[in-house]
């Protein structure tokens, strides 16, 4: 599993795409004065993290709006792949948690209590921040998640209210 995350991660997270600006996109950040992220005014000579940025995509590189400073920061890309499984704190997590730490790797959780987590952690590969030369690295990680936390109903009775032509296989 974590060959998959590898994966996935030199196809769609590795690689940074520069900025593409149109000449309107330009008379737009020169005009704007709302960042489209918190919604609140930006301010001329406001301080550093509410200075006036240009965000754009980092995957296609397309100019969204302008933003304050901190608000682009918060909207970057994750650093983690997420892993969904039913029931996983009510049952699934004892038969996988012992084989994820084998070898001494890096798990993490958030607890609900001593025998259930709510979401569980493994580092799959460490990443250089893109700009940074200070030799600094960020962890990229699989995270586990139990999807019967965000479910409106049972599973059973939202599969009967689905088409059959409409289940599709995930990748």
């Amino acid at each position: 599993m974590a060959e998959t995350v590898k994966k996935l991660y030199d196809k769609h997270f590795k690689f940074r795409v520069p900025m593409e600006m149109s000449r309107e996109d330009e008379k737009d950040y020169n005009s704007c004065v709302k960042c489209h992220l918190c919604l609140k005014r930006i301010y001329p000579d406001s301080n550093q993290i509410y200075q006036k940025v240009r965000d754009h995509c980092h995957f296609t590189g397309k100019y969204r709006e302008a933003a304050h400073s901190i608000c682009n920061l918060k909207a970057r890309k994750p650093d983690f792949v997420p892993t969904l499984f039913h029931n996983l704190e009510g049952y699934d997590e004892h038969l996988f948690l012992p084989s994820l730490a084998k070898n001494g790797e890096n798990v993490t959780s958030i607890p609900l209590n001593e025998e259930k987590h709510k979401s569980l952690s493994k580092e799959i590969l460490r990443y250089h921040i893109p700009g940074k030369e200070d030799g600094k690295t960020r962890p990229f990680n699989q995270r586990f998640i139990d999807s019967a936390n965000f479910l409106q109903s049972s599973l059973q009775k939202l599969a009967k209210n689905l088409p059959k032509n409409e289940f599709n296989y995930l990748e």
